[in-house]
């Protein structure tokens, strides 16, 4: 007999998945960082907070498979949540992803970026806690 999986279920294994692909990314990050390549460590930088704006995404049925989309969520999560300088933390995200197709940072900037850049991870983080809680509320009723 097979087990019929709510929608919401499949939100929360697929949120999951993409917390486990974040967490390899952001460890990657770490050994780049530490290895001072700053080209690969932004890249992975990055990817790590695109896996999480792509989980928020989930719950509110968005895929954000293009970079302009997964910009466009987290700028409306600033706006929503009354955050303007989170808006300087994303295009520091968007920079540090320029420096990996173009490596034009200097080693100053790089680090101000990445201070920013954790700053908004954590922050997406929690919104993405939040939003999960949400779901399985919903499936446990």
């Amino acid at each position: 007999m097979a087990m019929v999986v709510s929608e919401e279920e499949k939100i929360l294994v697929e949120i999951d998945r993409r917390r486990r692909e974040e967490s390899h990314l952001h460890d990657n990050f770490r050994k780049h960082y530490q290895e001072r390549d700053f080209v690969k460590a932004s890249e992975f930088l990055w990817g790590s907070i695109s896996k999480i704006a792509y989980a928020i995404g989930l719950p509110y049925g968005k895929k954000l498979g293009k970079h302009k989309e997964i910009v466009l969520l987290m700028r409306e999560l600033a706006e929503s949540r009354n955050k303007p300088e989170v808006i300087d933390w994303i295009n520091a995200a968007e920079s540090l992803h320029s420096n990996f197709y173009h490596n034009w940072m200097e080693e100053e900037t790089f680090e101000d970026y990445v201070r920013k850049v954790i700053k908004l991870r954590y922050w997406l983080i929690k919104i993405l806690d939040e939003e999960a809680e949400k779901v399985l509320q919903s499936v446990v009723k």
